[in-house]
């Protein structure tokens, strides 16, 4: 991924972290919410979109903690310190693996649509 490539380097500065994370993490919260909310409007897919909306969840929370290491307003340089590099690497592997299971749960909910 080219993100995490991206702060493994230090290429990214921390400015773009606290916008982009914060982004992703609403995002990903709505997504769970629209989820839930069509769980009551297609009661055969309810479990396929509880599961679905379970992992946006997941998503949402490690953006979140991204976006406590990276909030909103953040210097226009890079991410010098290593540990916080080191700790955003690890939580942006974590939702990259998310994403997937999330991008396999919306293609079989649409298959049975």
């Amino acid at each position: 991924m080219t993100w995490i490539d991206s702060v493994r380097t230090a290429a990214i500065h921390g400015f773009y972290m606290g916008y982009f994370v914060d982004v992703w993490q609403e995002s990903r919260h709505h997504a769970e919410q629209f989820l839930r909310e069509m769980q009551l409007e297609i009661p055969e897919l309810e479990m396929e979109l509880g599961e679905a909306a379970v992992t946006y969840a997941a998503i949402s929370a490690i953006y979140r903690r991204l976006n406590e290491l990276f909030p909103w307003m953040q210097p226009h340089e890079p991410i010098a310190d290593p540990f916080r590099r080191k700790d955003a690497i690890s939580l942006l592997t974590e939702a990259k693996e998310l994403e997937k299971t999330a991008y396999g749960q919306l293609e079989k909910i649409c298959a049975k649509l």
